[in-house]
């Protein structure tokens, strides 16, 4: 069950900086296009509370657990995704970002002593080796890499804490509401206090963040539930077809043409899903973890 909801997520994940990309030119700063998207989120994940009759309530800790995880991981995540959208192809986003789940078996095997199986190592290489080969295809810069690169710092932060944190038992959608409300709170101030505080005009640009936080919404849906059973470095690890599924949407919506070395490169990074799925290291971070 974990993970076919991490896969989920991956999917739903890969689509992120597509709606960025679709929205093509425009005057509007990154943080405004952004806290849309965090608004539209928001609103989805509160309605779905209700029709659940999930309690919103919150405590003082949980609510600062809210505030440095799901702003610092979550809201500025997507930031720093969308500022790398922007710069460089959708393809070539995904793949510096996805340096996140070496950053999260980094982080459970200094912090927790989680130890790195064999065939997360493979993967790790197989997965490395795939992207970089898959990317060539794609629009690189040195800006567009740092944004990104800075987006998997964040994201890495945040789904280490989903695991290891009071996070863990917070129901999926009350995090998600959460996380993206105080996230669109403080972007627009960001964005008042510096000048670039703009209403959206077009109408593309609300269709767009929309489906934008529908995606969003599920992954994060799919990919809370789905660690409370792989735990976070496996599911980090599963989530390779995130950067698989945006260069589909490359090829399928903006033409981007995949050369034999792109190819092989794909077919890598599906190897190094299969080594993960091989991987049954000891402990309760199975499928069969979360009771």
């Amino acid at each position: 069950m974990g993970t076919i909801l991490v896969i989920l997520s991956a999917l739903c994940f890969g689509t992120a900086g597509t709606w960025i990309a679709l929205i093509g030119d425009t005057e509007l700063g990154t943080a405004i296009l952004t806290a849309t998207r965090l608004l539209f989120m928001a609103l989805l994940s509160y309605l779905f509370c209700r029709i659940r009759k999930i309690d919103l309530k919150t405590d003082r800790k949980e609510f600062l657990h809210f505030l440095i995880f799901g702003c610092f991981g979550q809201g500025m995540t997507l930031l720093l995704y969308d500022y790398a959208a922007r710069e460089m192809s959708v393809g070539a986003t995904a793949l510096c970002h996805f340096t996140y789940p070496l950053l999260v078996a980094l982080a459970s095997s200094a912090i927790d002593r989680e130890k790195i199986g064999k065939m997360k190592i493979i993967a790790a290489v197989l997965m490395l080796g795939g992207l970089s080969l898959t990317a060539q295809g794609g629009a690189v810069t040195v800006k567009g890499v740092a944004y990104a690169f800075a987006s998997a710092v964040a994201f890495a932060s945040y789904v280490y804490a989903l695991d290891h944190t009071l996070l863990r038992d917070t129901e999926p959608l009350k995090l998600t509401f959460y996380n993206a409300l105080l996230s669109a709170i403080l972007m627009i101030l960001f964005s008042a206090l510096t000048g670039s505080l703009v209403i959206p005009q077009q109408t593309k640009v609300y269709g767009f963040m929309f489906c934008g936080a529908v995606a969003g919404v599920l992954g994060n849906v799919f990919l809370t539930t789905g660690i409370r059973y792989t735990g976070a470095t496996k599911a980090a690890f599963l989530s390779i077809l995130e950067p698989a599924s945006a260069f589909v949407w490359d090829v399928v919506i903006f033409g981007t043409r995949l050369g034999t070395v792109a190819v092989i490169g794909i077919l890598m990074t599906f190897l190094s899903f299969f080594a993960v799925l091989m991987d049954h290291p000891s402990g309760n971070t199975g499928d069969d973890a979360y009771e």
